[in-house]
């Protein structure tokens, strides 16, 4: 069999020979081999994906997601060359002049558009002593140009979605702004193909709710007329289930496709496959074993078994035994509070110094065994209300008091958020970091009565629960990826044995199966969780009340989690034909 190679620093990609792309497939190539760093993501795997489909695209950390959509997108296999593909990574910045505002930076990345209107208006200027090759294409270009006010409203629309001021300048700005810029411009573009790599990280729950909302519109209705295709990866079920039609799933380097089929639908089909595959490893190793009793050696059973697979009665992945991925995160349930409330917000007044106020006479009581989300816009202060609670940051006026266990101990926190995994030391091990956090606890552990953690076997034990694999244990911390950094700062957490969780973004790199171990991890902890979160399965697994952060107040929403829904999507529709929503004093800050 011949193949072609594309080879690009560390990656080697090979697959068959294509005569041509279908104008129905965006791809479709079968045989296809990638590998990085000498590592293998795919073996002889078949990558299809058809115009005008929504799919969803699934697997474990480190399967291959993201290289295989940038190996479509970077056409390094072969493509209907008549499209135009845009990837948005997960890690991607968006790079554009800093002297632009964010509406012109959005407007400017459809570069088509902008030399269009660049073009019509220097025909314009030469009206009456235009060729009729000048005339034709002004025709052309009248027809097919978006006039830039058109172009600034919906860039200002997106931006107000995804909680952008337009006033902002890119240069002022975090990486995290930046990539919203990317995910805005996409949106803007709308492509005939658009990969989407995570695109809720980095985004607070009302600007994932819009962008459902956008991508339905635009990606769902128009999918039909219009012939998008959309692949999006995204760890938020809420968001693959009211978005995706189609699901993918990578699995022993290859690409499994389930059309029309939601992904509230695919566990059970998975569950059969699986099931099915269980069957047929247990049958070829009963065959295997009577072949044995023949006195086959075992070059005489290894010819036997290329031949069975050469005739197809067996499958090659079927000779070595399915594993299922397993993670489980041990939040220790400590003893019950001494106080109905774990937590007492009096009169709480805040700003940054030398700016304004974020928070004045906030009171709030957080019960001991409380399940709350925290919601509202990028800038109003979540996080910072998070600071306060640990008291990371004081209050400029009014108090917080913590309840006690007993005469001396006070509540103690368990807080994640991504600084703290961005503040892990690099150059540490894992295992030697957990045994530091396992040291500073002893004398929380030892007052509980909890087994010390002392020893690398039981530390191993525990970060192998919270689904780090066995070869990262002893790695520097540096070398890990986001999501083996995030399972390793929860593990830290885990050991300290807390009483009340703060979680800022937990769900950020963490797969699904990780995230459903989140999830039955705090519906079993009998202490107190407050959460700041876009990822709607975590809100409605743990019930969760929401309370809303806006006008320098923190109080309970008056409805559950589609009523917030509503309420965000009015106020975007509200805010779109309004003045553009002005930069929060946390955003300026």
């Amino acid at each position: 069999m011949s193949h072609q190679a594309a080879e690009s620093n560390t990656m080697l990609v090979t697959h068959d020979p294509v005569g041509g792309i279908d104008t129905d497939s965006v791809i479709d190539v079968k045989n296809v081999c990638v590998t990085v760093n000498n590592i293998p993501l795919f073996k002889d795997a078949h990558v299809e994906l058809r115009v005008g489909s929504i799919y969803g695209l699934m697997g474990p950390n480190g399967c291959g997601k993201s290289t295989i959509l940038q190996v479509i997108a970077n056409r390094k296999l072969p493509t209907n060359g008549s499209l135009a593909i845009h990837y948005v990574g997960h890690e991607q910045e968006f790079h554009e002049s800093d002297l632009l505002t964010a509406t012109m930076a959005v407007v400017q990345s459809n570069t088509v558009q902008t030399g269009y209107r660049a073009e019509l208006a220097a025909l314009q200027t030469k009206m009456g002593n235009l060729t009729d090759e000048e005339r034709a294409r002004l025709v052309y270009l009248d027809r097919h140009t978006i006039p830039l006010n058109e172009a600034q409203d919906d860039a200002r629309h997106i931006l107000i979605g995804l909680g952008l001021s337009e006033r902002r300048h890119d240069r002022a700005v975090s990486a995290d702004w930046r990539k919203r810029i990317a995910l805005a411009a996409a949106m803007h573009l709308k492509p005939d193909v658009l990969f989407l790599d995570e695109p809720t990280n980095h985004l607070d729950l009302n600007a994932v709710i819009w962008l459902q909302s956008f991508l339905v519109e635009h990606y769902g209705k128009l999918r039909l007329e219009q012939d998008r295709t959309l692949v999006v990866v995204s760890h938020d079920t809420d968001f693959l289930q009211a978005l995706c039609i189609s699901m993918i799933c990578i699995e022993n380097h290859k690409l499994n496709y389930y059309y029309s089929c939601r992904y509230s639908g695919l566990a059970g089909v998975v569950e059969k496959e699986h099931q099915d595959a269980d069957s047929m490893h247990d049958a070829i190793e009963r065959k295997i074993k009577e072949v044995k009793q023949m006195h086959q050696s075992k070059a005489q059973i290894d010819e036997w078994l290329e031949k069975q697979i050469a005739l197809g009665k067996i499958e090659r992945e079927h000779l070595l035994e399915r594993r299922d991925y397993v993670v489980k995160f041990p939040f220790y349930s400590p003893p019950k509070l001494r106080d109905a409330n774990a937590i007492i917000v009096d009169g709480v007044s805040f700003n940054h110094p030398g700016c304004p106020d974020l928070f004045t006479d906030v009171y709030c009581d957080l019960p001991k065994d409380c399940r709350i989300a925290l919601c509202g816009p990028s800038g109003v202060g979540k996080s910072t209300f998070l600071d306060l609670l640990t008291g990371a940051l004081k209050p400029v006026a009014g108090h917080i008091t913590k309840s006690t266990i007993g005469a001396d101990v006070a509540v103690h926190i368990g807080r994640y958020s991504q600084q703290f995994v961005d503040m892990l030391p690099l150059e540490s091990t894992c295992v030697e970091y957990i045994l530091q956090a396992a040291e500073a606890a002893l004398p929380r552990r030892d007052f509980l009565g909890l087994d010390r953690i002392a020893d690398e076997g039981k530390v191993r034990t525990l970060l192998g629960s919270f689904g780090l694999n066995k070869s990262s244990h002893k790695c520097a911390i540096g070398t890990l990826s986001s999501g083996q950094k995030a399972r390793v700062a929860l593990a830290a957490i885990s050991v300290a044995a807390p009483n009340f969780l703060l979680f800022d973004e937990p769900t950020n790199h963490l797969d699904l199966e990780s995230i459903d171990a989140l999830c039955i991890a705090i519906e079993g902890f009998s202490g107190g969780v407050v959460v700041v979160t876009h990822d709607a399965r975590l809100i409605q697994a743990m019930r969760m009340h929401l309370w809303i952060v806006e006008s320098k107040k923190v109080t309970r929403f008056p409805g559950n989690l589609e009523d917030y829904k509503h309420h965000v999507l009015e106020y975007v529709r509200t805010a779109s034909f309004g003045e553009p929503v002005a930069a929060s004093a946390e955003e300026r800050q």
